[in-house]
């Protein structure tokens, strides 16, 4: 019978437990494929969670499947957006293939009007067909609405005035939604950007092309990682990234129009050897210059809220470098390259400085890799945490493990001041990373991951056991090397931000509350065998699909029984809890 049990666990995948130092997570998933990539999350004005996201060959979001068709002996990509609606139901609402087409486009970003319609972004080298008679042809950067089923309303494509253009910027889009219903975007490439509005209708109203020329390397415009890089008058927020050991660095911007370049304007900053340099770029809605500046130091992402203006800077700043304003705001500004600064800095609508996270010691800076603004300075901000001796802190929080790392998303309040973070997930192998993609709706967050599946099989997030390229298992079998290579596996998980702890943890704490059930489906009752001992008072509770408690009883005994004969058929959730965590797994009564 242990064996029984034991076997009935493994395959009960849907594990949940919550620290007590972390909001709790709500659910977690992967598409299970092989060489998944994660590209964008927002909600809809509903709850609903849209994603977009790409896998090799095939994936399963859901339950759905999303296939790409080999192309001779190697495996070609599928880019796709799928819909995780509230009730816990899932459902692929476009892709980028259609049918038994092979067609080599990709869907790099996305965003939504307020009407739920889509925007989708991206590139094509052969042409594109949407579907529903909506086409284009050449090759080029895309841009195209669908509405909120997926049926494509109408298309665009820029190519800077090259219609055989053969290479394409990895991710080149940052798109948004005005409330008029205006579309903005900016396409970007490594020496220029184009600035372009278009109407609900997909008529242009306004497209820009601008140069710029600058004598360092390493250099890259780019934005907001989630698209807050606009407010609601239209004026829009780039940033510039070089290395430049020149004494005085300067940036020029140009216009062109009809292949004439007229000069833009420029910003320069004194760099005294110091190499890093990074600009900050306002433009107004009609792309006019709203003002540039230049300081020592990188911008790691950037995030504008949208009623305000204000923007929210995620920076790093090496040593005291006698910046110009908002960075001489830091302390340490001497002009000896002693002192470092890493975290957020605010800023108004015009650049003047409004308040920073607090200054501390290098070993206890967090060095965010993406932010999303929640409004009034409120900020969401991802963190990679490994074993530095040094215990997470917030609010009145505390987290230290032993070896290897977790990833943590942190909020800050108005003050820039750390109150709360979700540590999750565990990983032995040191080669997950965080995807920068996060998007909120009310309390709600949600965030994204991918970890190597040649490395680590599985994840833990808060007790959702994922299992690496599970829907693909034989993917390395059906297509010769280089192409069999094993991939990255993709996570996307939502937390409630209310959900908040106050006591300090430690990685012993963070065990799961295994528990299997018998029969599934079942009829008049369930049995229910605990496999994590514990000797805490344990409750079990019954959920349907849409939340609500159906009954709630006291563990007993072990096996425990629970009577289901008066239950409607449907399917269920049944939550084993105590004090520290708790578990849940999906049933079925018939």
């Amino acid at each position: 019978m242990k064996a029984f049990l034991l076997s009935m666990a493994s395959v009960l995948s849907l594990h949940y437990f919550s620290q007590n130092n972390a909001q709790a997570f709500d659910w977690a998933f992967n598409p299970g494929a092989n060489t998944n990539t994660l590209k964008a999350l927002h909600y809809t004005s509903q709850g609903d969670l849209l994603v977009l996201a790409s896998a090799s060959d095939s994936a399963d979001f859901g339950g759905n499947t999303i296939t790409a068709l080999p192309s001779g002996n190697f495996p070609t990509t599928n880019y796709y957006i799928g819909k995780r609606n509230t009730n816990g139901t899932s459902q692929v609402v476009l892709q980028s293939r259609n049918g038994a087409i092979n067609m080599f486009s990709d869907f790099s970003d996305f965003n939504l009007d307020a009407n739920n319609n889509i925007i989708v972004v991206g590139a094509t080298s052969a042409g594109h067909d949407f579907g529903n008679g909506v086409t284009l042809s050449n090759k080029g950067y895309i841009i195209a609405k669908y509405n909120s089923s997926g049926t494509a309303q109408w298309a665009k494509m820029y190519n800077f005035g090259n219609p055989n253009m053969t290479a394409f910027t990895t991710k080149p889009w940052h798109i948004a939604c005005l409330p008029n219903g205006d579309i903005v975007a900016v396409l970007k490439e490594a020496a220029r950007f184009a600035y372009i509005k278009l109407d609900a209708n997909g008529n242009e109203l306004l497209y820009k092309v601008y140069t710029i020329t600058n004598t360092g390397s390493m250099s890259t415009i780019t934005s907001s990682r989630n698209n807050c890089y606009i407010d609601n008058t239209g004026a829009f927020y780039l940033y510039y990234n070089t290395v430049d050991m020149t004494t005085t660095p300067k940036l020029k911007l140009s216009t062109v129009t009809n292949s004439v370049t007229t000069p833009f304007d420029s910003v320069s900053i004194s760099n005294t050897g110091h190499p890093g340099v990074s600009y900050l770029l306002a433009f107004r809605a009609n792309g006019s210059k709203k003002y540039f500046k230049g300081f020592r130091g990188s911008m790691i992402d950037l995030a504008v809220e949208a009623a305000t203006g204000n923007t929210l800077l995620d920076w790093v700043q090496y040593g005291g470098q006698n910046n110009i304003p908002p960075m001489n705001m830091l302390s340490g500004n001497t002009g000896v390259f002693a002192n470092t600064f890493q975290g957020i800095i605010a800023v108004d609508s015009l650049g003047n400085y409004i308040k920073k996270t607090i200054e501390t010691p290098i070993s206890q800076q967090l060095k965010l890799e993406s932010i999303l603004p929640l409004g009034n300075f409120r900020l969401i901000g991802t963190l990679k945490y490994s074993n530095s001796g040094n215990p997470l802190t917030a609010g009145t929080q505390t987290y230290s493990i032993s070896s290897g790392g977790v990833f943590t998303w942190f909020e800050f309040d108005q003050n820039l001041t750390p109150v709360y973070f979700v540590a999750a997930p565990l990983y032995n192998q040191n080669n997950s990373l965080a995807e920068d993609a996060m998007s909120h709706f009310g309390n709600k967050v949600s965030v994204g991951l991918k970890w190597h599946a040649a490395t680590q099989s599985t994840i833990n997030i808060n007790g959702f056991i994922l299992k690496a390229n599970n829907k693909n298992t034989t993917f390395p079998s059906r297509y010769a090397a280089p192409y069999n290579a094993i991939g990255n596996d993709i996570a996307i998980a939502q937390f409630d931000r209310t959900l908040q702890g106050t006591n300090s943890i430690t990685e012993n704490q963070n065990q799961p509350l295994h528990f299997s059930i018998y029969p599934n489906p079942a009829k008049d009752a369930l049995n229910i065998s605990l496999m994590t001992e514990t000797t805490e008072a344990t409750t079990v509770k019954l959920t349907n699909l849409i939340g609500q408690v159906i009954l709630t009883e006291q563990v007993t005994s072990n096996p425990f029984v629970l009577k289901t004969n008066t239950l409607k058929s449907g399917v269920y959730f049944v939550t084993i809890s105590n004090t520290n965590t708790h578990s849940t797994q999906k049933i079925v009564i018939e």
